[in-house]
């Protein structure tokens, strides 16, 4: 899903950027995201890219009605527009897509040519002409992560982006499609919500009186990942925590990912919330609250973070604890947060011995070979407790070391040349020389890949 939302905020951006005739920086891509950028920047790089999807939006300007000769007056968006409880029925009049078996579509031996060819010709889409291709979404089955697979629906959209065929997604739409009786298109109406700018707070009420009574995994998890930014609204954050302790680890999963959120700093029980998430019998689950808790500033967090470093049994979490951990000390690439007990635990964890194969996780020495040059020297300043020697010493140390994990021993050449600079990374060149065991000259070809840029 994340990839799909940074493809459509690309769109925005772009959009955006040619209107005004500035440049603007990117937010994280979730919907209804809205958290400063250092947090998103992180959360770009480290949200698990489980999902293909790749969404489009059409051009913002109003379109012309045209009178082709589509179906997509009779397409059945939801037989009666019936809401997720199948107890109430949308009087929506002409928003409304009324249901129609002639109308049922043999979706399954369809191409997205098929879904566009009395579309593809034209110069804009009328409003229906829209919801009558939203509406084949219905016939799409969830995968295994609760979402949108990258299907023939998606593609027909980027048929007519390609075309230049304009379309808007209108609120009249929006609203008909969260009101549908298929979660499929409930699902599509929050992907419309998404916005460069962040949700609208329109869009979240909308969302909000959807939660009360929608059972559908699915949907529940759009509905996170829209409401994400805003648990300080005390109904967002009830909403969060119950989710947060919801029977599918896929919904749990995603409000790990949300609760944590720069935005829901005021959020009440987030903290308790997460910290029960990072026990999670589910490995996603917790590896998303450990990922995700970077911006909390209570001390029951970083020490939940330490412990779990201290585990050499849950190794695979590592990657995601560092990754916190770090941020909180170094914070890439704002460099605006400092925490000396952070730095230390970072330390404490790569000094730690004897090594092996999984600890320290090569993934967790990776998040440290990078820093925003325009920034780092002001931070540098403030950072007392910032030591690059000490920092090039311990790298050097997995760099010999012989029973570390070969990635972890090439990211630390990395981590070396980012903090010691030329000089540190040309005495490295002897050290790797002299090593014997039977990764050396792996090592020795990485340290020869990385040579040119000091030259």
């Amino acid at each position: 899903m994340k990839n799909r939302r940074i493809y459509i905020a690309g769109i925005i951006l772009a959009m955006f950027v040619a209107s005004v005739g500035t440049s603007a920086c990117g937010n994280k891509g979730n919907a209804g995201s809205g958290q400063k950028q250092t947090s998103e920047q992180k959360q770009i790089t480290n949200e698990s890219k489980e999902d293909k999807k790749t969404g489009s939006t059409g051009d913002s300007n109003k379109t012309e009605n045209n009178t082709g000769s589509t179906n997509s007056a009779t397409s059945t968006i939801a037989s009666n527009t019936t809401g997720n409880t199948g107890s109430t029925t949308s009087t929506a009049s002409n928003t409304e897509v009324k249901g129609d078996a002639s109308e049922e579509l043999d979706y399954a031996n369809m191409t997205e040519d098929d879904l566009v060819k009395d579309l593809i010709n034209k110069e804009s889409l009328t409003e229906e002409e829209v919801l009558w291709l939203d509406s084949t979404f219905r016939y799409v089955e969830f995968d295994k992560f609760l979402n949108l697979p990258y299907c023939i629906s998606y593609k027909a959209f980027d048929l007519l982006n390609d075309k230049g065929v304009k379309y808007e997604f209108s609120e009249k739409n929006i609203e008909t499609l969260l009101k549908s009786k298929y979660p499929q298109l409930r699902v599509r109406a929050m992907e419309h919500m998404f916005s460069f700018f962040g949700l609208s707070d329109e869009h979240k009420e909308m969302v909000k009186e959807l939660v009360k009574t929608e059972t559908e995994p699915a949907v529940i998890k759009e509905a996170i990942a829209i409401l994400g930014n805003s648990g300080n609204d005390p109904e967002v954050g009830a909403f969060l925590i119950a989710s947060a302790k919801h029977e599918d680890p896929r919904i749990r999963e995603t409000a790990a990912s949300w609760i944590g959120s720069y935005w829901n700093d005021k959020m009440e029980g987030a903290v308790e919330a997460e910290l029960e998430l990072m026990k999670d019998e589910d490995i996603k689950v917790a590896d998303a609250a450990y990922r995700n808790c970077n911006n909390m500033t209570d001390k029951r967090i970083l020490e939940a973070l330490k412990e779990a470093l201290n585990d050499d049994k849950k190794y695979e979490l590592h990657g995601s604890c560092m990754d916190s951990v770090i941020y909180m000390w170094l914070n890439y690439p704002s460099h605006e947060k400092y925490n000396k007990e952070a730095y230390k635990i970072s330390m404490d964890y790569y000094k730690k011995k004897p090594r092996t194969k999984d600890v320290p996780y090569w993934i967790a020495v990776s998040h440290l070979d990078k820093v925003n040059e325009d920034k780092f020297d002001a931070w540098k300043k403030k950072a007392k407790y910032y030591k690059p020697k000490e920092i090039v010493e311990v790298m050097t140390d997995i760099v010999k070391d012989k029973n570390a994990d070969y990635l972890a021993r090439c990211c630390a050449i990395d981590v070396i040349a980012v903090h010691g600079g030329k000089k540190a990374f040309k005495d490295l060149k002897p050290i790797i020389k002299k090593l014997k065991d039977e990764k050396a000259d792996s090592i020795r070809d990485a340290y020869k890949s990385k040579e040119k840029k000091f030259k």
